[in-house]
């Protein structure tokens, strides 16, 4: 098993998008995380990635319970 997911999995993971640039803009926003490109314009998406998509379901919170948007 490779480190990067392939593209049949990468296209599982953004269909029906097929266009690489649209691929990276999907997965930006559902991973919350920068992603690179291949020389051909595909994304890269490594398992770690998603692997902490999976054990990051909620979004974390202060341990003070601080409200920074209020004021």
């Amino acid at each position: 098993m490779s480190i990067a997911l392939t593209d049949e999995e990468v296209g599982e993971l953004t269909k029906p998008i097929k266009q690489g640039a649209a691929q990276v803009r999907h997965l930006r926003q559902m991973l919350g995380c920068e992603i690179k490109r291949r020389p051909d314009g595909r994304p890269v998406v490594t398992r770690d990635m998603l692997a902490r998509l999976q054990t990051n379901d909620a979004p974390a919170s202060n341990d003070a319970g601080l409200n920074w948007g209020s004021g």
